[in-house]
């Protein structure tokens, strides 16, 4: 980790004296009416490379917060799960009570997935038509429930 750091400290000082170089290169050109056009564009080009460097290592790190983002949200939905399918297994929870709190929880993650998405600009295409598609999904099971629990009600009377 040292032996890193002191090659992004010595490749920082060569940056500034190369650039010093060349702004003491382009000065004495220009005093002496030497042509300083190539020298202004390697300065430029260097800018532009620096920047670009820059704007891609931004990118890069708010893609790695995303995944790691990414990466916990789908931990806790497993969990989540998981949690699910023991209070089932013990008969803590109905079957129809299982499939509502699981879709729920779908639900409620491709909904976090949209959001995490749009706050790192990452595609969310495919991430809201799965959690449409989820929504369209929890809206046929209530109607089923519903419809099961009339059902009932009927045969009671």
């Amino acid at each position: 980790m040292k032996g890193e750091i002191d090659k992004k400290a010595s490749d920082a000082q060569m940056i500034v004296l190369e650039d010093a170089y060349l702004a003491e290169k382009l000065a004495l050109n220009q005093r002496f009416g030497k042509d300083t056009d190539a020298i202004s564009q390697t300065i430029l080009d260097r800018q532009i490379k620096r920047y670009e460097e820059a704007k891609n290592k931004d990118a890069a790190d708010k893609k790695k917060k995303y995944d790691e983002e990414l990466s916990l949200l789908k931990q806790s939905q497993k969990d989540e799960e998981t949690e699910l399918k023991k209070q089932l297994t013990k008969n803590e929870i109905t079957q129809d009570e299982y499939d509502s709190k699981m879709l729920e929880s779908k639900v409620n993650y491709l909904k976090q997935s949209v959001d995490l998405a749009a706050k790192y600009g990452q595609d969310e295409t495919q991430i809201m038509q799965a959690y449409l598609d989820a929504q369209v999904e929890a809206e046929i099971l209530a109607l089923q429930q519903m419809e099961k629990l009339k059902k009932e009600a009927k045969d009671v009377k």
